[in-house]
């Protein structure tokens, strides 16, 4: 779960906070905070893992601008929307510069994680 955690956190700063530098505004990079993961335990005594993004760990405030912070220019709460739109691509305002981008994180993650797993499972076959 470690692991995987610290790919993740390497794949949004490689593929999302890298592509481009923001000039009107300033990052927070509290979305590389908000990774999270934990291991799972279920009835039958198997383990999974489950490695995502936390928006608890991630402020929201608007400025007098209307917009801020995780915030949309409504005001409203966009933690959770910019997680969606990194994983799924972005909406919105065609205006928006990053309009239609969408990220490949997940699916670096699952390779990596896959990759690493696989590893681990060698040594006992």
């Amino acid at each position: 779960m470690l692991r995987t955690k610290e790919q993740l956190e390497k794949s949004v700063d490689n593929l999302w906070y890298a592509t481009y530098s923001p000039t009107d505004y300033n990052r927070t990079y509290e979305l590389l905070d908000a990774v999270s993961g934990k291991v799972v335990k279920n009835s039958k005594g198997n383990y999974t893992i489950e490695v995502y993004f936390d928006e608890s760990f991630m402020s929201s405030k608007s400025s007098t601008y209307g917009w801020g912070t995780h915030s949309g220019f409504d005001g409203g709460d966009f933690r959770s929307g910019l997680i969606d739109s990194i994983i799924h691509g972005m909406r919105g305002s065609r205006t928006n510069p990053r309009y239609g981008e969408s990220t490949n994180v997940i699916e670096v993650v699952r390779q990596e994680a896959e990759r690493y797993a696989n590893s681990i499972l060698k040594k006992y076959i």
